[in-house]
This record gives C-alpha cells, sequence and structure tokens, in this order.
C-alpha cells in the first residue's frame, strides 16, 4: 500500500486528509512539525510527502531542502501561502506540486496521483544514456555528467533535462514540457518553465549566459543540443 505522510501543525486538517485519502486507499501517518515529520520520513520512509509552509518550529522551505538531502519521495506543498512568489519558490526547492488551501478533496487526490504516476515513470530502470557533447544523461541512475563532472539536479530539473534528451533531434514546445514535467494545472505558467531552464543552465552550461547545452528556440520551445 501506498504511503502518504503529512506535516502540518493543524491536527483538525492532518484528519481530513487522512480520512480522505484513507477512502482514496492510501495509508497515512502524520507529523506535527518540521522536526517529527523529518524524522518520520527518514524512519517509515512514506511514498509521497504533503508539506506545509507555516510550521511552529520553522518553515516548510527548510523542512523540503532536509527532506531532499535525505530521500528521493515526491513532496506537494499545502499552503494557505498561494502567491506566483510562493508557488515558484516551492517548486525551486524542488517539490513536485503545491497546492493552495482550501483545496478541493478530489484534487488533492487527483494530485496525489498525477505525481505519484510521474514518479513512478521516472524511477523505471531503463538502461539508456543520452549524450550531447560532453554532457551525458543517464536515466537508469538518475546521473547526469558533464565529462567526468558529477552534475546535481533535483528530480524536476532531471525530469526537464531528461525530456529535452529524449527529443534533441528537435525543439520542444512550452506547453508539451510544461505539461510532461508538471502536468497539465501548469501548462500555461512560462515563468515556471523559465525558472527552471535557468537553474538548469547555471549546472550544465560552462557559461549560462550563452548556453551550448540547453537552447532557447524562440516562439516555440527549448532544445538541447
Amino acid at each position: 500500500m501506498v504511503t502518504i505522510l503529512i506535516i502540518d501543525d493543524d491536527p483538525d486538517l492532518c484528519t481530513l486528509v487522512r480520512i480522505t485519502l484513507s477512502k482514496a486507499g492510501y495509508q497515512v501517518e502524520a507529523a506535527y512539525n518540521g522536526r517529527s515529520g523529518l524524522e518520520k520520513a527518514i524512519q517509515i520512509q512514506p511514498d509521497l510527502i504533503l508539506l506545509d509552509i507555516m510550521m511552529p518550529d520553522g518553515s516548510g522551505w527548510d523542512v523540503c531542502q532536509q527532506l531532499r538531502e535525505v530521500g528521493d519521495a515526491p513532496v506537494i506543498f499545502l499552503s494557505a501561502k498561494g502567491s506566483e512568489g510562493d508557488v515558484v519558490r516551492g517548486l525551486k526547492l524542488g517539490a513536485d506540486d503545491y497546492i493552495s488551501k482550501p483545496f478541493r478533496s478530489r484534487e488533492l487526490v487527483a494530485r496525489i496521483e498525477a505525481v505519484l504516476r510521474r514518479s513512478r515513470t521516472d524511477s523505471a530502470e531503463v538502461d539508456v544514456v543520452y549524450r550531447v557533447g560532453d554532457l551525458a544523461i543517464d536515466k537508469a541512475r538518475w546521473e547526469v555528467r558533464r565529462g567526468d563532472e558529477l552534475v546535481y539536479l533535483t528530480p524536476t530539473e532531471f525530469r526537464l533535462l531528461l525530456l529535452l534528451a529524449q527529443h534533441a533531434s528537435r525543439p520542444v514546445a512550452h506547453q508539451e514540457i510544461l505539461t510532461e514535467v508538471w502536468g497539465t494545472e501548469h501548462k500555461g505558467n512560462l515563468n515556471l518553465l523559465k525558472v527552471y531552464v535557468r537553474q538548469v543552465r547555471q549546472k550544465i552550461e560552462r557559461d549560462p549566459d550563452q548556453p551550448q547545452y540547453l537552447v532557447t528556440k524562440r516562439g516555440i520551445g527549448y532544445q538541447l543540443g
């Protein structure tokens, strides 16, 4: 059974989420602050984590970064902070989705299913290494190397680069990238895509201001190569 961990200091919300997700067939564990949430994540190794931002012992931003250091479970932010800046910040930290409170139960279940579906597809062991110049994208190992140097990417950054590598012979349209990497609910969010492209360029390009690998195709999208 898929296990979901919710980290939120609102016990009523945790109870509501537990009931909703239990009916959908998930096992749900709860933690009511960031420290206990991190400890429980290490202990039970959940399949997905729902994470609040405003908690009594610190911020969800910090917890998300710590979670990324100890595991690779998908993270969905649940927060009353719903501005575009907050959403972009959460996704830049490596979260897989961002849901603003209040939310509908059916939407929550659907978004969880979408993230889990993408996660399962990403983790499938396929022995393929895509190469562009001295850049190597290893799908099975989830590794990127530039020459002999290992390049660290967040899971979302890796999915973006992998998608472009799989279509290296052609430009990939903005909406296609957004739909494949983040889901249809983000297909019009060009600012989100630009933020991630900039982050990936900072990590793979020798001169991010004059990219040689991740190239902009104006009016269309992006191409690798």
